[in-house]
Protein backbone atom coordinates (compact mmCIF):
# COMPACT_ATOMS: atom_id res chain seq x y z
CA UNK A 1 0.00 0.00 0.00
CA UNK A 2 2.76 2.34 0.60
CA UNK A 3 4.66 1.64 -2.72
CA UNK A 4 3.98 5.13 -4.49
CA UNK A 5 4.03 7.48 -1.97
CA UNK A 6 3.96 10.43 -4.17
CA UNK A 7 0.54 10.79 -6.00
CA UNK A 8 0.09 13.65 -8.67
CA UNK A 9 -3.40 13.59 -9.92
CA UNK A 10 -6.06 16.30 -11.43
CA UNK A 11 -10.07 16.37 -9.96
CA UNK A 12 -12.56 18.71 -10.81
CA UNK A 13 -9.72 21.15 -13.01
CA UNK A 14 -7.54 21.49 -9.95
CA UNK A 15 -4.12 19.69 -9.90
CA UNK A 16 -3.09 17.84 -6.38
CA UNK A 17 0.18 16.59 -5.20
CA UNK A 18 -0.25 14.13 -2.32
CA UNK A 19 2.83 12.91 -0.06
CA UNK A 20 1.29 9.80 1.62
CA UNK A 21 3.18 9.59 5.51
CA UNK A 22 1.55 6.55 6.78
CA UNK A 23 -1.23 3.65 6.39
CA UNK A 24 -3.19 1.92 8.72
CA UNK A 25 -4.80 -1.42 8.10
CA UNK A 26 -7.80 -2.35 10.13
CA UNK A 27 -10.89 -4.76 9.43
CA UNK A 28 -13.74 -2.87 8.26
CA UNK A 29 -16.46 -3.46 11.00
CA UNK A 30 -13.67 -3.45 13.88
CA UNK A 31 -13.20 0.32 12.83
CA UNK A 32 -17.41 1.61 12.89
CA UNK A 33 -17.11 0.21 16.84
CA UNK A 34 -13.84 1.47 17.85
CA UNK A 35 -14.84 3.97 20.03
CA UNK A 36 -17.56 2.36 21.56
CA UNK A 37 -15.10 -1.15 21.85
CA UNK A 38 -16.03 -1.17 25.92
CA UNK A 39 -19.84 -1.22 25.73
CA UNK A 40 -18.97 -4.71 24.02
CA UNK A 41 -19.43 -7.01 26.94
CA UNK A 42 -19.44 -10.55 26.78
CA UNK A 43 -19.70 -12.52 22.90
CA UNK A 44 -20.95 -10.51 20.43
CA UNK A 45 -20.98 -11.02 16.22
CA UNK A 46 -20.53 -7.75 14.30
CA UNK A 47 -22.02 -8.37 10.90
CA UNK A 48 -21.59 -4.97 7.99
CA UNK A 49 -23.45 -5.78 5.49
CA UNK A 50 -22.40 -3.21 2.29
CA UNK A 51 -24.12 -3.69 -1.23
CA UNK A 52 -21.78 -6.66 -2.66
CA UNK A 53 -20.30 -7.95 0.47
CA UNK A 54 -20.84 -8.73 4.19
CA UNK A 55 -18.01 -8.43 6.60
CA UNK A 56 -18.54 -10.55 9.80
CA UNK A 57 -16.20 -10.79 12.85
CA UNK A 58 -17.30 -12.27 16.50
CA UNK A 59 -15.75 -10.28 19.83
CA UNK A 60 -15.40 -11.68 22.98
CA UNK A 61 -15.44 -8.42 25.55
CA UNK A 62 -14.44 -6.25 22.82
CA UNK A 63 -11.37 -8.32 21.58
CA UNK A 64 -11.49 -9.28 17.59
CA UNK A 65 -9.49 -12.75 16.41
CA UNK A 66 -8.45 -12.38 13.05
CA UNK A 67 -9.43 -16.37 12.48
CA UNK A 68 -13.10 -15.31 13.44
CA UNK A 69 -13.35 -13.03 10.89
CA UNK A 70 -15.19 -13.70 7.32
CA UNK A 71 -16.56 -12.11 4.36
CA UNK A 72 -19.21 -13.41 2.67
CA UNK A 73 -20.72 -12.42 -0.74
CA UNK A 74 -24.10 -11.53 0.64
CA UNK A 75 -24.71 -7.63 0.17
CA UNK A 76 -27.89 -5.86 0.04
CA UNK A 77 -27.73 -6.25 -3.93
CA UNK A 78 -28.55 -9.48 -3.82
CA UNK A 79 -31.79 -8.37 -2.14
CA UNK A 80 -32.29 -5.96 -4.81
CA UNK A 81 -31.92 -8.62 -7.39
CA UNK A 82 -33.92 -10.87 -5.73
CA UNK A 83 -37.29 -8.12 -5.76
CA UNK A 84 -36.24 -7.62 -9.32
CA UNK A 85 -36.37 -11.19 -10.47
CA UNK A 86 -39.68 -12.24 -8.33
CA UNK A 87 -41.72 -8.98 -9.55
CA UNK A 88 -40.57 -10.13 -13.18
CA UNK A 89 -41.23 -13.77 -12.55
CA UNK A 90 -44.13 -13.22 -11.33
CA UNK A 91 -45.93 -10.35 -12.96
CA UNK A 92 -43.81 -10.09 -15.92
CA UNK A 93 -42.79 -6.46 -15.33
CA UNK A 94 -40.02 -4.44 -14.71
CA UNK A 95 -39.85 -2.93 -11.85
CA UNK A 96 -37.87 1.00 -11.40
CA UNK A 97 -34.80 0.39 -9.78
CA UNK A 98 -35.86 3.91 -8.03
CA UNK A 99 -38.72 1.78 -6.30
CA UNK A 100 -36.44 -1.16 -5.23
CA UNK A 101 -33.74 1.36 -3.50
CA UNK A 102 -36.37 3.17 -1.59
CA UNK A 103 -38.07 -0.23 -0.13
CA UNK A 104 -34.61 -0.84 0.66
CA UNK A 105 -33.55 2.02 2.11
CA UNK A 106 -36.99 3.18 4.05
CA UNK A 107 -38.70 -0.18 4.52
CA UNK A 108 -41.57 0.83 2.57
CA UNK A 109 -42.98 2.14 -0.81
CA UNK A 110 -45.76 3.77 -2.09
CA UNK A 111 -46.79 0.67 -4.64
CA UNK A 112 -50.38 -0.58 -5.03
CA UNK A 113 -51.32 -3.88 -6.21
CA UNK A 114 -48.96 -7.22 -5.26
CA UNK A 115 -45.86 -5.29 -5.58
CA UNK A 116 -45.02 -4.62 -1.89
CA UNK A 117 -46.25 -8.27 -1.14
CA UNK A 118 -44.11 -9.65 -3.44
CA UNK A 119 -41.30 -6.86 -2.45
CA UNK A 120 -41.74 -8.20 1.55
CA UNK A 121 -41.58 -11.93 0.14
CA UNK A 122 -38.42 -11.32 -1.63
CA UNK A 123 -37.22 -8.80 1.27
CA UNK A 124 -37.67 -11.60 4.27
CA UNK A 125 -36.36 -14.32 1.95
CA UNK A 126 -32.97 -12.02 1.98
CA UNK A 127 -32.82 -11.79 5.62
CA UNK A 128 -33.41 -15.55 6.22
CA UNK A 129 -30.80 -16.15 3.91
CA UNK A 130 -28.51 -13.43 6.04
CA UNK A 131 -29.12 -15.24 9.46
CA UNK A 132 -28.67 -18.62 8.36
CA UNK A 133 -25.09 -17.05 6.53
CA UNK A 134 -25.03 -15.89 10.17
CA UNK A 135 -25.43 -19.19 12.04
CA UNK A 136 -23.29 -21.39 9.89
CA UNK A 137 -20.19 -18.67 10.83
CA UNK A 138 -21.32 -19.19 14.66
CA UNK A 139 -24.13 -16.84 15.69
CA UNK A 140 -25.95 -18.37 18.40
CA UNK A 141 -28.52 -15.81 19.61
CA UNK A 142 -28.76 -17.46 23.33
CA UNK A 143 -24.89 -16.78 23.59
CA UNK A 144 -23.96 -13.84 21.73
CA UNK A 145 -25.18 -10.31 20.80
CA UNK A 146 -25.42 -9.69 17.29
CA UNK A 147 -24.62 -5.72 15.94
CA UNK A 148 -26.04 -5.26 12.53
CA UNK A 149 -24.83 -1.98 10.30
CA UNK A 150 -24.20 -0.70 6.86
CA UNK A 151 -26.51 -0.34 3.88
CA UNK A 152 -28.05 -3.56 4.65
CA UNK A 153 -28.81 -3.34 8.28
CA UNK A 154 -32.22 -1.89 7.58
CA UNK A 155 -33.66 -5.10 5.25
CA UNK A 156 -32.77 -7.02 7.70
CA UNK A 157 -34.51 -4.87 10.85
CA UNK A 158 -37.55 -4.83 9.02
CA UNK A 159 -37.84 -8.54 6.99
CA UNK A 160 -36.42 -10.14 9.50
CA UNK A 161 -37.46 -12.39 12.45
CA UNK A 162 -35.12 -11.96 15.56
CA UNK A 163 -35.17 -10.82 19.08
CA UNK A 164 -34.96 -7.45 19.50
CA UNK A 165 -33.71 -7.32 22.53
CA UNK A 166 -30.57 -9.09 21.31
CA UNK A 167 -29.81 -7.06 18.32
CA UNK A 168 -28.49 -3.70 17.72
CA UNK A 169 -29.04 -2.13 14.10
CA UNK A 170 -26.45 1.34 13.12
CA UNK A 171 -28.06 3.26 10.43
CA UNK A 172 -24.76 5.49 10.21
CA UNK A 173 -23.31 5.10 6.81
CA UNK A 174 -20.43 6.87 7.96
CA UNK A 175 -19.64 4.47 11.01
CA UNK A 176 -16.31 2.98 9.36
CA UNK A 177 -15.18 6.17 8.18
CA UNK A 178 -15.18 7.34 11.86
CA UNK A 179 -13.78 4.19 13.23
CA UNK A 180 -10.82 4.67 10.77
CA UNK A 181 -10.36 8.46 11.74
CA UNK A 182 -11.01 7.51 15.38
CA UNK A 183 -7.76 4.62 15.29
CA UNK A 184 -5.49 7.11 13.45
CA UNK A 185 -5.94 10.12 15.83
CA UNK A 186 -5.41 7.43 18.64
CA UNK A 187 -2.01 5.89 17.00
CA UNK A 188 -0.83 9.41 16.47
CA UNK A 189 -1.60 10.42 19.97
CA UNK A 190 0.29 7.45 20.72
CA UNK A 191 3.06 8.36 18.60
CA UNK A 192 3.36 12.23 20.18
CA UNK A 193 3.54 10.76 23.44
CA UNK A 194 6.06 8.34 22.69
CA UNK A 195 7.99 11.36 21.22
CA UNK A 196 7.46 13.83 23.98
CA UNK A 197 8.46 10.74 26.72
CA UNK A 198 11.78 9.93 24.58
Amino acid sequence: MMQNRHVDYKYAGKRYAVDIADCTVMPQCYAAIAESLPDFKGMHMIADIGNGTMNVMILNNGKASESRSWTVKMGANECFMAIRNLILDRKAEELPAEVIENYLRYGDADVGGDYKALMEEAAKSYAGRIFAELKAHGYNPNLMKLYVMGGGAKVVEFAGDYDHDNVTFNHDIRANAKGYEYFCYMKLRRQKAMASAG
